[in-house]
């Protein structure tokens, strides 16, 4: 038996087993890449697959959707450090540096959680101060 794509967008996009008809994806999906078609008509690809047994074959349409999955917004680093002299009044700013980012380009919400102990700064070996 052998399973092949008739028709559709698989260069780039999809690969398919000829011994199991299993098809996986070629390439990895990313809406926030700068493109949210992926080539593919509405963020979809209609397939046809063929099967071969050696005497007749026959086809079959598979429609593949891409879902948008809601990534974690990031920081810009993995720390930072702020000096600040004593003696400030309340509400001085301290750092505007620790920016974060949002694929999906959402609106953000920075929220303290708490003060940490120089103990629970020990990463591995090293100490983030």
């Amino acid at each position: 038996m052998t399973v092949d794509f008739v028709v559709g967008t698989v260069a780039s996009n999809f690969a398919i087993s000829s011994s199991t008809g299993v098809i996986t994806t070629a390439a990895a999906f990313n809406y926030e890449s700068g493109t949210t078609s992926y080539g593919l008509a509405n963020d979809a690809s209609v397939l046809a697959v063929l099967v071969d047994d050696g005497s007749v074959t026959a086809t079959a349409i598979i429609v593949i959707t891409i879902n948008e999955v809601n990534d974690a917004p990031t920081f810009s680093a993995a720390s930072f450090t702020v000096n600040v002299d004593e003696e400030q009044s309340s509400g001085t700013a301290l750092s505007s540096s620790h920016t974060a980012t949002d694929q999906e380009t959402e609106t953000l919400t920075y929220t303290l959680v708490g003060e940490l102990s120089r103990d629970q700064l020990l990463v591995g070996k090293s100490i983030m101060l």
